[in-house]
């Protein structure tokens, strides 16, 4: 059996990123999306745990203080949006591929 593949699917905003996920959701089933953890407020229609997981500030740098984050950033200054590992994990480790 094959290795599972982690994949980052990276550009900015208003590239076709959702485009090509939405391809590889219907033409793929089989690959897992990672939902990013952010401070910011949710925009409406945004839904926790499907669009993002949205946490507090201190909810956040406890996250990375306690190593559960394989990425992190603060963008514009402001918000910090990052990976949580966990989800990640449990996916590769179910041989699925894996796109964030």
């Amino acid at each position: 059996m094959s290795q599972p593949t982690l994949t980052v699917l990276a550009g900015p905003t208003a590239v076709g990123k959702g485009t090509v996920c939405q391809y590889i959701r219907e033409n793929y089933p089989k690959v897992w999306f990672s939902v990013s953890a952010t401070t910011r407020d949710p925009r409406p229609g945004e839904v926790d745990g499907v669009h993002y997981y949205f946490v507090s500030m201190d909810e956040f740098d406890q996250m990375i203080a306690d190593g559960q984050m394989l990425e992190y950033a603060v963008v514009h200054g402001k918000n910090k949006y990052g990976t949580p590992r966990a989800k990640v994990q449990e996916a590769l480790d179910a041989g699925r591929p894996v796109i964030l």
